[in-house]
């Protein structure tokens, strides 16, 4: 039996260490381990950061109709290559998305109405919420740069649970620092969150299983709009709507309209903060099908933000306050079709220009 002579210094904790990490036995895991780290940290910032946009956009989309990687991919790609001229997003959910006939023709109706130069997007998304539009705000670059968040009904009936997965990156590809301190010092939730792996993981999910999929395609072809004129509802299903509408959004809109109206505070003061133009809008709602029949709903929501709009001096626009959209240009309750969108699309442009304007004047008055 071998001992140790008694005069022979125990080995320190140091020596102790470095010798398990030549144990061959621990160098493999360990080193597999860093490298996981590395690979998965890369990833991350190669979302987050924009880089992933450098594959064209037909490349990334999971089929025509995926709105949510379409913006996150407009969004990454300005945030690489901010443009070099003013910048307007309009962002909500498909009432927003069907409001538009387009990024680009926003902007022609802008400079055929006398306003400056800009570009456009529509970076709205299907079931977008306002954690989604914060994210949206805290990532689009600052200079020059107007948002234009819809607000209606449905925007206010997103759940705290669905709300909250954004701030790792299920919804939208992009990480906001925003959102995530307002979760956990508001709500306690995602406290820890330091990545947007799941969002991902998700999203590449989503990839694989189209491309590997009997219809899938390498490339799609992103559609602007979903609904058109020919496939509009009847008078009679648009009435019908509104009573489904009741049955099975009402409760979630009730139970949710307060946490959203927080969310939405958090929307604009984060642009204000970053220095964006930021403007709330009454996204497009069917009154001739409704016939008052949302009022009290439209009260729950527009007194609170009409009165946080005031406090912030935002403006707060109703585009249809005098001349409501006939029920023709709906294919439904709040989506538009072809006629409405370009009435809309136009009412809305002229607006920005007077803001605009109003804003080059004040600015050259401060100067």
């Amino acid at each position: 039996m071998e001992c140790r002579d008694s005069r022979e210094p125990p080995p320190d904790g140091m020596s102790a260490f470095r010798a398990g990490l030549l144990d061959r036995g621990l160098v493999a895991p360990v080193l597999g381990a860093l490298l996981l780290m590395v690979v998965l940290g890369t990833l991350n910032y190669v979302f987050t950061s924009g880089l992933w946009t450098a594959i064209p956009a037909e490349y990334c989309l999971r089929d025509d109709d995926d709105t949510s990687a379409y913006v996150s991919w407009i969004v990454g790609h300005n945030k690489r290559v901010p443009p070099t001229v003013c910048s307007v997003y309009l962002v909500g959910g498909s009432s927003a998305r069907e409001a538009l006939v387009g990024g680009p023709s926003l902007a022609a109706d802008v400079a055929r109405l006398g306003g400056s130069r800009i570009v456009a997007w529509n970076a709205s998304t299907s079931n977008q919420d306002f954690a989604e539009t914060l994210a949206i705000v805290d990532n689009v670059p600052d200079s020059p740069t107007w948002v234009i968040v819809g607000v209606g009904p449905g925007r206010f009936t997103a759940s705290p649970a669905h709300s909250e997965q954004e701030v790792v990156g299920i919804g939208l590809l992009m990480t906001s620092s925003r959102l995530q301190r307002y979760v956990a010092e508001e709500y306690g939730h995602y406290t820890s969150a330091a990545t947007i792996l799941p969002g991902i993981f998700t999203y590449l999910g989503g990839v694989v299983g189209d491309r590997f999929s009997s219809s899938g395609a390498a490339r799609h072809e992103y559609e602007a709009s979903k609904y058109t004129l020919e496939r509009s509802y009847t008078p009679a299903q648009k009435d019908s709507m509104v009573a489904t509408w009741f049955e099975r959004a009402y409760p979630r809109f009730r139970a949710n309209v307060a946490y959203n109206l927080a969310m939405l505070e958090q929307v604009v003061a984060c642009a204000q903060e970053r220095g964006l133009n930021v403007v709330l809008v009454e996204l497009p709602l069917n009154r001739e099908a409704v016939r008052g029949r949302f009022d009290q709903v439209l009260a729950m929501y527009q007194g609170p933000v009409r009165a946080m709009a005031r406090e912030r001096h935002v403006p707060y626009l109703d585009l249809e306050r005098e001349h409501a959209l006939p029920s023709s240009d709906f294919h439904d309750l709040v989506h538009l079709v072809e006629p409405g969108r370009a009435r809309w699309q136009r009412r809305l442009a002229g607006e920005l220009v007077a803001l605009m304007a109003r804003d080059g004047a004040e600015l050259s008055a401060a100067r």
